[in-house]
């Protein structure tokens, strides 16, 4: 079997090493859930929601562990670790509630002494592609209502977060009892990424596909996946904008806006895209902002006092240079931070932009492209 390297973005070095699957090895993990599905779809309701309850508890109780991970995979603070963990332990619960909750429902008829019914039964096989940027949340969304009600699953995490986004949720559903075959982790080298997921969009067996990630790659799979006529779920980038008016508490708008804006390094879709402001406050806000990004702590992602980490991969760091160079060179001013990247490449202080319009291509890239995937 051949690996691919899993790759710390602070130190630059290899975090760990994950199979480097191909097409093939997504036909056999296709062949394992399609041959659990039978049982796995017969399981008693009450066990399934067992198995999910029993999953819950040690999801939270690894945050230690998650930290660590999500640390060194894709260079998250603690306390967005944290996070992922308390929710994706949340989402975990939330399936087993699911599994009680009404499977159809009656219909109207016209015909005398006939009743009409409609019910709900599982896929069989789901095809779950997931990002990096909040790994536990969404990679354990992507798979837990599917696997509470009966699919199994063919999940494909982000090569920025194989272990985090995928490996270790395997692990914690395993241990809590899901069967062999129901949950099938398929990991890839980024150069496969493209042939991996058209394997696993292509096959037959696989009746939905379920993609979190940017609009560009959701587009394609939504593409791919409309030839071979499966539906496919997309939650692709978006934007937020904070509005300031002329009534607001400025001191809460602040920390809105800080926080907003540089949780988890803003590489993720709630991150404030921009703050608009009334005009008669803009000049008292605009300095407060400003003033707060340029003290929050950033650094290693392991040291506790770090507000922001580096950005998940030196491309990444090196979109979001040019991207700030374009805009000061078309007019926008840097309030705070230089938009260069710093230590290992990966790490860019806090970038406050005043006076960006909507001419300016940061703006129009930021609707395209606000959150990357990595998925293909």
């Amino acid at each position: 079997m051949s690996t691919t390297p899993d790759t710390n973005p602070w130190i630059g070095g290899v975090h760990t090493e994950v199979a480097a699957d191909t097409a093939e090895d997504v036909r056999r993990a296709v062949d394992a859930a399609g041959a659990a599905f039978g049982q796995w779809a017969a399981t008693k309701s009450a066990m399934r929601r067992q198995i999910f309850l029993r999953a819950a508890r040690p999801m939270a109780d690894r945050t230690d562990d998650i930290v660590r991970i999500m640390a060194g995979e894709v260079g998250a603070t603690a306390p967005w670790a944290a996070f992922n963990a308390r929710l994706g332990a949340d989402i975990l619960l939330e399936a087993a509630a699911a599994v009680s909750q009404s499977a159809g429902q009656v219909l109207a008829t016209d015909a005398d002494g006939v009743i009409s019914t409609q019910a709900r039964v599982p896929k069989v096989v789901i095809a779950a592609i997931s990002p990096w940027n909040a790994p536990l949340v969404l990679g354990a969304r992507a798979i837990a209502l599917s696997l509470a009600l009966g699919d199994t699953v063919v999940m494909k995490p982000s090569e920025d977060a194989p272990v985090a986004c995928g490996l270790l949720i395997a692990d914690v559903l395993r241990e809590a009892g899901v069967p062999a075959g129901v949950l099938n982790v398929v990991t890839n080298d980024r150069a496969d990424a493209a042939e991996v997921v058209s394997a696993l969009v292509a096959d037959e067996r696989v009746h939905m596909v379920d993609f979190t990630g940017s609009i560009e790659v959701g587009r394609a799979i939504a593409v791919y996946a409309a030839r071979h006529l499966k539906p496919a779920r997309l939650e692709l980038g978006g934007e937020n904008t904070l509005l300031v008016l002329q009534d607001a508490d400025l001191d809460y708008a602040v920390d809105a806006a800080v926080l907003g804006s540089f949780v988890n390094s803003g590489q993720i879709r709630m991150c404030l895209g921009r703050v608009i402001v009334h005009r008669l406050l803009a000049e008292e806000f605009t300095a407060k902002p400003a003033a707060r990004a340029a003290g929050l702590n950033r650094g290693d992602p392991t040291d506790p006092a770090v507000a922001v980490g580096p950005v998940v991969n030196s491309r990444a760091a090196q979109r979001i240079a040019a991207l700030v160079e374009d805009a000061v060179a078309k007019g926008a001013t840097l309030a705070a931070g230089t938009g260069r990247p710093e230590g290992p490449d990966t790490l860019i202080r806090p970038v406050v932009l005043t006076g960006v319009t909507e001419r300016h291509p940061l703006r129009a890239d930021r609707r395209r492209h606000h959150r990357r995937s990595g998925a293909v």
